[in-house]
């Protein structure tokens, strides 16, 4: 089992000022969107990400039954479920350079 430590992991909603990757889904949340800022130590490393709103939500949901334990970046947006649940073609839709 790993380590969890949270530092700011609480649902803080932030405006984004460059864009950045939900840890949920994978999806690009764009400049000016809102985000979930989540700061924390897991397995002794530190990360600050950022998640969709309702992608927080979804994880929160997920965890209650695996322990927060989820592979980033390949989940399914706004729903507790992994990519592969979704059928086997599921290919999240990712935009690599903003506008």
């Amino acid at each position: 089992m790993f380590d969890y430590e949270p530092i700011d992991d609480n649902g803080r909603i932030v405006t984004l000022r460059k864009f950045k990757f939900c840890e949920w889904c994978g999806v690009v949340i764009k400049i000016g969107e809102k985000a979930v800022r989540r700061v924390y130590c897991y397995d002794e490393c530190f990360n600050d990400t950022r998640q969709h709103p309702e992608c927080f939500e979804a994880m929160k949901e997920y965890g209650a039954d695996y322990d927060y334990d989820f592979e980033p970046m390949k989940m399914v947006r706004g729903k507790p479920l992994h990519h592969s649940d979704e059928g086997e073609n599921y290919e999240p839709c990712r935009i690599i350079s903003q506008p």
